[in-house]
């Protein structure tokens, strides 16, 4: 009897595949496993080398600004906040142009009126305005003046009282205290 072994038979077709992708797949993984692995090291010992350049650079910082490192309080935060709404409201308060306003305010001007005060509120877009009138009729006048000018129409008389007041000559006279608030004066 004479055996023979068939190397065609398929579980050594298998057998034989199998080797053959494992020569060269397990050198390529390994390959790859050694590149991750370098990569990694490349990248941890740059973190390592920004962590002590940022250490160094923090020491340096507060050698050369001692003010610097000291932890700053809440009420110095908030001191500061305060600061820098008021600047930002006299900003505000700069970039309008008042020419532009009290030009408009005399225009609506009506004999008999005298203007005793101003009070603008540039974060609401308000202006209150106090004044004198000599009688009733010419503050309604007035009122009506401001209703027919475009910027200044949305008024509101806020309060009105009898006054007596000295005029030239040391004689009393009654007048008409006021005080209107104009809604968007500022466009």
């Amino acid at each position: 009897m004479k055996t023979t072994l068939n190397l065609a038979v398929r579980h050594n077709l298998v057998w034989h595949l199998s080797v053959t992708i494992a020569r060269w797949l397990l050198p390529l993984l390994g390959c790859w496993l050694i590149y991750l692995l370098v990569s990694q090291g490349m990248v941890l010992h740059r973190w390592q080398n920004l962590e002590k350049e940022r250490v160094a650079l923090t020491a340096k910082v507060r050698s050369e600004y001692p003010a610097a490192s000291r932890p700053v309080s809440a009420e110095a935060i908030k001191r500061q906040e305060d600061e820098m709404a008021f600047v930002n409201t006299l900003a505000a308060k700069d970039r309008f142009s008042w020419t532009e306003l009290l030009g408009r305010l005399e225009k609506a001007l009506t004999q008999g009126i005298t203007l005793t005060g101003i009070e603008p509120n540039t974060q609401v877009g308000s202006l209150q305005i106090t004044g004198l009138a000599e009688n009733v009729g010419t503050l309604q006048k007035y009122l009506t003046s401001h209703l027919h000018t475009e910027s200044l129409s949305d008024i509101y008389l806020l309060r009105q009282e009898f006054r007596k007041i000295k005029v030239q000559g040391g004689q009393e006279q009654s007048v008409v205290a006021f005080r209107i608030e104009i809604k968007k004066a500022f466009r």
